[in-house]
This record gives C-alpha cells, structure tokens and sequence, in this order.
C-alpha cells in the first residue's frame, strides 16, 4: 500500500450538505434492542428501562455494554437527551473487563451540550455539531481498522485515519447530572467481520446428521428450534478450523442442549481426535444441582469447567460466544469469559481436533436459537489466557497419610496436577482419601472419562487439596 502522502486526518465539524446514503456494510447486522429488557444482549448497569421500544438510561451513570468485544463494525441508533449539561456519551474500543464499567477506557463519543458529536478523547479534537437536547437524532458510526467516521442525522462529523483501535467493547452511557436522561432506539449493530449462519426461513447450510433434519428441527417465527422430537442433532454443511462463532438461545426449564465444534462426520466428542461440546443447559434447574462442575452451561464438557457460571433463567434468551483457534478455546457467556484455555491449562485439548463440523445437539428437549454467526478467530486482538500457577511445594514423604470427608478441591485434567485457579479446578463433593505411600488419589463419590492417573513424583508435582 502506497502510503508516502498519507497523513493522519481529521475532518471536524458537519458538512453543510447530508451525505447520501451509504451502501449496506458487509457482515452481520444484530438488532441489538429486544422485547423484553431480560433479553438485551447487554451487560445493564443502574435502573435502565425499555418502554415501547426505546431504552431509558437514567441519571447517575446507567449504562449498557455489549456482551461481545467488537473490532470492525457499523452502529446505528437514535438518541435523545434531556438537559444542555448531560454528560452521556458512547464509548466504544473499552477494554476493561471488570464489574464497574464506568473505568473503562476506551474511545468517548459527547452526545450533549458542547461535548456533543465530538471524541473526547482527542486533545485535537473540536466540538461536533450542534444537537439540541430533547430531540431525536440519529447517529452512525463506522469503525474499519484505525479508521472511525461518525455522521449525526447524515453529517459527517468527522473521520479518523490514525486512531489505534484495539478490539473492545461497546458501551452507552447516561449523564451523572441531575436530569441527565439518555434515550435510544433503532440500535443495530453490524459485526463487518461475521457471516450468518441461519438465514430465518429455512435450514439452509445445515444437515441432519444420520436422518433427515426436518424430524426434529424447524424454522419458527424466523427462529432455529429443536422440538425435542426423536431425531439427528443438526449438522453445519462446512468444516471450520479456527474461528469466532456468537448465537443466542433459549431454553424451557430444566432444558438441555449443546455447541459441538470441531466435530468428525458421526459427532464425537470425547476422547482422542473428537470434537469438543459446549454445553447448554438450565443450571438452576434442581434435576441439575448435583452435576460435575464442567457439565454446566458454557463448559467444555468433561474437560474444562465454566467459572463463573452466568446462565440466564429459562425462558430467556442468553448470549454464547466461542472462539477456536488451534488448540486455545475461549467461551464468552452473557457477556462475561467463563473459559480461556489451553493445554497448558487442560492437556485434554490438545488431544482433540482443530477442524471438523460445527453441530446443535437434540437431547429430546426445546430449545430456541438466533443469531447464529460465524467469523474469524479472535484470539490474536484479545488479552492471553492467564498461565497455569505452578505448585511449588516438594512431594510428601511417604511416612504420612491424608484423609478427609469433607469437600476439597483440587485440579484432576490428565497430565497437569498442579492446582491452577478457579476456572481449572474441580470441586469434589464426596471428600477423599489420598494415601501418600502409594502416591495415588482415591476419589470416592467422582468420575472422570479419562480417570484418576497414578502420581509419580517423579515426574509430576504433588497436587496440594484445598478445602472449602
């Protein structure tokens, strides 16, 4: 690319003239505003509320964030505010992913009083144009690698071409003035990078694995239901290696479902050159309590454990995120990591395939999906997985004995003893009995596919138990 003229740029202020109409932006459009505030595909901060079809942040600081980190992408909205002083704003490119939203850095977008229109950020920047408050307007902004633009009601504000974007989320934010209301509607959000998988009308780019897809599946109301009918889990007609897959579902109560990626022809996914499941389920169901922690929602099945386990309730809808790429699997539930992983975390994955089918488990109970599409990997433009904490301590004589009844928790993936954290242990119920002698475990009341190994000292760290 020829860049010896290519200086960075700012355009500031609204042309006088409305920009005609841009094409459709390639990728996948997500009507980001719902029926029902349970089911927004946001991470919701304060009293926020949705009344006929327009969210209300109050004032205070309310505010929204996407549930899905964003890199290139298209937003539209419309937006109102109330009182000239009204500090609300849109960031977008936020990176911190903790609870207070409100510290989040990121690039922030004034939508009031003289802040309005304008990238606060920018010590260069210049006030945008001006937008009454008490007024709708609209406003979309375009972020394609380092380039941003945003138009207010068809002007052009202003267009970026040096702006080091990294791949961050997506937050709308009221004032924390008294009267600070902001309002918004018509949100939609394209995703340049995705590709849908499920068209809304038919099962188009999808087979039923061993029997006709029709017997148990069906399109409904522009939604992707399994009637829980005797019949095949539901097959992608392409193989994928890497990528960054997003969908949402619903289940009934006690509902159970699943995710298969990387998948052979018949569907394994246990054991050696198998797929893996990402399990869906209704973890507050009481037929439920008593499971292994990686059979719960956004686990990789018998594997890797979801921590913190975030399931929506039944009978609402519940954003998943998967990311592969290799042998490292990241899991993004209701907006929040519960999986980050590798073998150096769980050997187990590097026992398992990097290319196969994705698939829709049919275990005889409805379940609704929506949404479903299918992108690039991901795992190179967010933060690593954290490395496995390695256990220091030297291995016990073997003049000593450990016993104990009550619950303890200790890591168990095959070929790694070392406790790591949360995310990585299992918690065992029925309590153990370890005789250090024979440098073995014997877990009563718990079962792995793969078993309890033997511990050799030698070559392996002894694993310390933790009691809870």
């Amino acid at each position: 690319m020829n860049i010896s003229f290519r200086l960075p740029v700012i355009l500031l202020g609204c042309l006088f003239t409305a920009v005609s109409a841009a094409a459709e932006p390639a990728g996948y459009e997500v009507p980001a505003i719902t029926d029902r505030i349970e089911d927004l595909p946001f991470s919701v901060q304060g009293d926020v509320t949705l009344q006929d079809g327009v969210l209300v942040l109050p004032a205070g600081g309310a505010s929204l964030r996407t549930h899905a980190r964003l890199a290139d992408f298209q937003l539209d909205l419309q937006f109102r505010t109330a009182g000239e002083k009204n500090t609300g704003r849109i960031v977008f490119g936020a990176q911190d992913s903790g609870d207070n939203a409100a510290e989040s850095s990121g690039y922030s977008i004034g939508l009031a009083g003289a802040a309005a229109g304008r990238l606060t950020d920018r010590a260069d920047s210049q006030p945008g144009p001006t937008i009454p408050p008490g007024q709708w307007h609209r406003l979309q902004l375009t972020v394609a690698g380092t380039t941003a633009e945003l138009l207010v009601n068809g002007q052009r504000c202003w267009r970026l071409e040096d702006l080091p974007l990294r791949t961050g989320w997506l937050e709308f934010r009221s004032g924390r003035e008294d009267g600070a209301v902001l309002e918004l509607r018509e949100i939609r959000i394209t995703e340049s990078g995705h590709r849908s998988m499920f068209n809304g009308s038919d099962l188009s780019g999808w087979e039923g694995a061993g029997s006709g897809a029709s017997d148990c599946w069906e399109v409904r109301d522009g939604l992707l239901l399994c009637t829980g009918k005797r019949g095949p889990w539901l097959r992608s007609a392409e193989e994928h290696g890497d990528f960054n897959l997003r969908l949402e579902y619903k289940l009934k109560p006690g509902g159970n479902s699943g995710v298969y990626i990387r998948v052979p022809t018949g569907g394994s996914h246990h054991g050696e050159d198998a797929g893996i499941e990402v399990q869906i389920l209704d973890d507050a169901a009481d037929r439920y309590k008593s499971l292994k922690p990686y059979q719960y929602s956004g686990s990789l099945y018998a594997i890797v454990p979801a921590e913190p386990r975030v399931s929506r309730p039944a009978g609402q809808w519940n954003t998943l995120e998967i990311d592969c790429s290799q042998t490292a699997y990241r899991v993004v539930h209701n907006g929040t990591e519960i999986i980050n992983a590798t073998p150096d975390h769980a050997p187990e994955l590097g026992r398992r395939r990097t290319a196969g089918y994705l698939g829709l488990q049919n275990h005889s109970e409805e379940v609704y999906f929506r949404h479903l599409r299918i992108g690039p990997s991901m795992a190179d433009q967010l933060p690593p997985p954290k490395p496995p904490i390695q256990a220091t301590d030297p291995a016990p004589t073997a003049s000593r004995e450990f016993r104990t009844n009550r619950p303890v928790a200790v890591h168990l993936l095959p070929g790694n003893w070392a406790p790591i954290d949360s995310r990585d242990i299992l918690f065992i119920e029925g309590g153990m009995k370890a005789s250090e002698a024979e440098h073995q475990f014997r877990i009563r009341g718990y079962s792995q596919h793969r078993g309890v190994e033997p511990l050799d000292p030698t070559r392996r760290q002894w694993p310390q138990p933790s009691f809870r």
